[in-house]
């Protein structure tokens, strides 16, 4: 064995074992980043009391505060619960106890000019303050009820559904 080459291996050692976890880091936060401006996810639960269930493609998943919503979810508020969600555009909805709200589709991409938003809600209460939707593309937001739709134009209303 050389022993004048031992220095230089063991500098290339020290080095990949500060390299490779470092080099894992940036991979998860370019991963991280990537997924914040994914058009995958369209919200968050910006809070969430009591008992929330999300309806995410026919598996139950309990709701919590920060959890990224989809496309195709379905919120389930129980008898003690309320929760808020934020969509990317900042448009909001609160929802009360005993309510079900979907979000049935989003898009919200101003460099393809790819505007909408519509949710259903077939029970209890929600209150809509829109955001960068409703100011762009207007026509493109709407809320369905089991009695009709309502199309929205900038402003904040509440939706009851009695059952």
């Amino acid at each position: 064995m050389n022993t004048g080459q031992m220095p230089g291996l063991r500098a290339r050692s020290r080095l990949l074992v500060l390299f490779v976890p470092i080099a894992c880091l940036l991979a998860s936060a370019a991963a991280s980043a990537s997924d914040i401006v994914s058009d995958k996810w369209v919200g968050s639960l910006r809070s969430a009391q009591g008992r929330i269930l999300m309806d995410r493609g026919g598996r139950e998943v309990f709701g919590r505060t920060g959890m990224r919503l989809f496309k195709k979810d379905v919120i389930h508020t129980g008898d003690d619960a309320s929760t808020a969600v934020v969509f990317r555009d900042e448009t909001s909805v609160r929802i009360g106890a005993n309510s079900d709200v979907s979000i049935d589709d989003f898009a919200y991409d101003p460099q393809t000019k790819s505007y909408g938003l519509q949710t259903g809600i077939t029970r209890g209460v929600a209150v809509f303050a829109t955001g960068a939707l409703a100011k762009v593309a207007p026509e493109s937001v709407a809320v369905t009820t089991p009695k009709g739709t309502i199309g929205i134009r900038g402003t904040r209303f509440t939706v009851k559904v009695e059952e």
